[in-house]
């Protein structure tokens, strides 16, 4: 206790009380501390203000370098650091993001663009579902911001989960229509693949597809995968009406192939084709397809259509010369290659048939047609083992991994 006075007694020696003085100044100091951080700040986000306009320019690396020199007293700033590590990522710096990410920032509580750089990061390292987890969070902090819808959009697709994906897409349709439409319109159609894949759906793909396209009216081919599903889906009407609309009552002689006196150009003409043929009108259908052959001979795909017609005809030779018509004009497609497959099987060259299906099935494995036709085409040549084995596989094509289509 003795000891413990005596060092009392030091202690008090050496101190001094507190003057007024002494006081005040502890006060200017304590103001001091508390004003600079607010003095500093307009010169902090004009900083991060000229960075963001120069990566918008795409000049990441100038970017970065600017943040770059106020990262000493910034590093546990989330909004400067989370800023830097986007503008690495940019410059594909992945390194010197990865360094970046390894300090004290990332701790730093929650903050937009750290969120988005936790993302991209996490994609980096293929870690898609926490990526996606902070791209949600990025969201949450700024919901008008378009970056993070769009890397929801991206990582949702990557996982299949197309309901995600969809809502993503149309969060980024509101606030960017020129960038928001298109992903729109790419989820609908991946959903109407998926619907598509089974008989019993093919209503809800026709109806997807057609969603897809009011969010991009002017794509052309998917245009035509409307069409192809809406006959498939036996919307006639509904067929005849887009047909009627996008490719009927053209001015006479306009455009090239344009019939003249009719103003229907080969597009009307073949659609119009494709759906007498699926009112089984096959005579009509016909003249349809060779009047737009006529119009516009180049175009394979008016020869593909009569070959189909000659096969369902049981004109075998017509049909071949009309397949190697289209061969010659450059279409080799799985589809060329089924029906070229089945003539060759209905004329007894089986080796010629199994050389085609086998080219149809590398360039598309999901059409269970063509694998019937090999299997029943191998055991016609004896080899009842590879024969039976392929018939085996197209019992369990229809077995397909689940998808998130967002429907639910």
């Amino acid at each position: 206790m003795r000891g413990s006075g005596r060092e009392a007694q030091r202690v008090g020696r050496g101190a001094r009380a507190v003057t007024p003085a002494d006081a005040g100044r502890i006060r200017a100091a304590w103001l001091l501390g508390l004003l600079l951080p607010l003095a500093a700040s307009p010169a902090r986000d004009d900083r991060i203000e000229r960075a963001r306009n120069l990566r918008r320019q795409g000049q990441p690396a100038e970017a970065a370098a600017l943040l770059e020199a106020a990262l000493p007293g910034g590093a546990t700033d989330g909004e400067l650091v989370g800023l830097l590590g986007l503008c690495l990522l940019d410059a594909g710096e992945l390194e010197r993001a990865r360094t970046l990410a390894a300090g004290p920032a990332l701790q730093a509580g929650a903050h937009f663009r750290l969120s988005v750089f936790k993302a991209r990061l996490l994609r980096q390292d293929e870690q898609l579902e926490q990526a996606l987890e902070h791209y949600r969070a990025a969201s949450q902090l700024n919901a008008e911001a378009v970056e993070a819808w769009v890397g929801q959009f991206e990582v949702a697709m990557a996982l299949r989960k197309l309901g995600k994906a969809l809502r993503a897409a149309e969060e980024v349709a509101r606030r960017a229509p020129d960038v928001g439409h298109p992903l729109a319109a790419a989820v609908l159609r991946a959903q109407g693949d998926e619907y598509r894949r089974g008989a019993q759906t093919i209503e809800l793909a026709a109806d997807k597809y057609l969603a897809a396209l009011a969010h991009t009216p002017d794509d052309q081919d998917l245009l035509e995968v409307v069409l192809e599903t809406q006959i498939l889906a036996v919307r006639l009407d509904a067929a005849r009406s887009l047909v009627e609309e996008r490719f009927g009552q053209l001015p006479a002689g306009t455009g090239a192939g344009t019939e003249a006196g009719t103003g229907a150009g080969p597009d009307y003409h073949f659609w119009n084709g494709r759906l007498l043929f699926a009112e089984q009108d096959v005579e009509a259908a016909a003249a349809a397809f060779r009047r737009a052959r006529a119009l516009q001979p180049e175009e394979p795909r008016h020869a593909l259509w009569l070959a189909r017609l000659e096969l369902e005809a049981g004109r075998l030779d017509q049909a071949r010369a009309l397949l190697e018509s289209c061969q010659s004009l450059g279409l080799q497609t799985a589809q060329t290659e089924l029906l070229t497959g089945e003539v060759l099987d209905g004329l007894d060259d089986l080796q010629g048939a199994e050389t085609h299906l086998r080219q149809a099935i590398a360039l598309d494995a999901s059409l269970v047609k063509a694998h019937y036709l090999l299997g029943r085409v191998l055991l016609r040549a004896g080899r009842r083992e590879e024969g039976e084995a392929v018939l085996a596989h197209v019992e369990q094509m229809s077995q397909a991994p689940p998808v998130d289509i967002g429907d639910g």
